[in-house]
């Protein structure tokens, strides 16, 4: 599988190319405090974002947050390539003294609705000469010319899309598979510091255990207990990043008990919180 990587101080940049199949799908794990856009360049598939599953192909760019928890899955045939930029905020510091409202397209939204983008119905030739010229710059040697033009390229993506949001049609908005996942997510993103468990949101959605398992998998590629612990990390690095102590972060996201909340965050970011906070303030 070619994969080639480009890695800046506050962005990364992947092209990956999977000309046999199975074509595995992107980690749902990847975070390192970043906004992501994934742009499918051949191939089809699903992105499931927040329990709403979007049907993706040739040409289709998504649009994700830090706060959505997401799935691709890419059919098992043909050859598929894709492009990915993943970035924080700092990517934006330049502007943010001319108060453009580029990050509008990943915040002024509801979690899950609005993350797709067509190439073939908004000004394709832009759109086409920014993904090639990331697609060739990726391959380069990384040094401070190189990361100077990504990050200008960047800035035209963003700037592309936020144009492009006001001609995004109905219909581009998301398609949801099952409903009522859809209503557990909001629930649970609204309530992540009160009792979620099987039977409280059984009796709170009239569901059944099946839908609350392998319907709940289906649309979100992940377990409904791993997706109550992940958003409710989210929820914890948020409140931290805002000023918030640890541990109080951790009990406000949910957590019952801060060994529960420390053994979560190791298993899913690979250190504990106070190196990863050290490591985030260092860059």
């Amino acid at each position: 599988m070619p994969k080639t990587e480009y890695n800046a101080t506050y962005f990364k940049v992947t092209h990956t190319i999977e000309e046999n199949p199975p074509h595995p799908t992107i980690p749902y794990n990847y975070y390192d405090d970043t906004y992501g856009i994934t742009i499918l360049i051949r191939g089809e598939g699903t992105c499931s974002v927040e329990g709403n599953v979007y049907e993706i192909k040739d040409g289709d760019l998504m649009v994700l947050s830090p706060d959505e928890i997401r799935s691709f899955k890419f059919s098992n045939h043909g050859y598929h390539e894709r492009l990915s930029v993943y970035f924080s905020d700092s990517v934006l510091l330049p502007l943010f003294e001319y108060d453009l409202p580029l990050m509008n397209v990943f915040r002024n939204r509801y979690l899950g609705l609005g993350n797709k983008y067509a190439f073939d119905e908004h000004e394709t030739e832009q759109a086409m000469f920014i993904l090639n010229q990331l697609k060739e710059l990726v391959q380069k040697e990384n040094n401070p010319i190189n990361t100077a033009r990504l990050h200008t390229l960047i800035f035209q993506l963003l700037f592309w899309i936020y144009d492009s949001r006001d001609l995004k049609k109905s219909h581009e908005m998301s398609t949801v598979n099952d409903s009522v996942i859809f209503d557990i997510c909001c629930y649970i993103k609204n309530n992540l510091d009160k009792d979620l468990s099987y039977n409280t949101l059984q009796k709170t959605f009239l569901v059944s255990r099946y839908q609350l398992t392998e319907v709940f998998v289906r649309n979100m590629g992940m377990s409904l207990t791993e997706y109550i612990i992940r958003k409710r990390l989210n929820r914890a690095v948020f409140l931290i990043r805002e000023g918030t102590g640890i541990e109080e972060a951790a009990y406000n996201a949910g957590f019952h008990t801060y060994s529960h909340f420390y053994k979560e965050f190791v298993k899913y970011y690979k250190k504990s919180p106070r190196a990863f906070f050290d490591n985030m303030n260092t860059k």
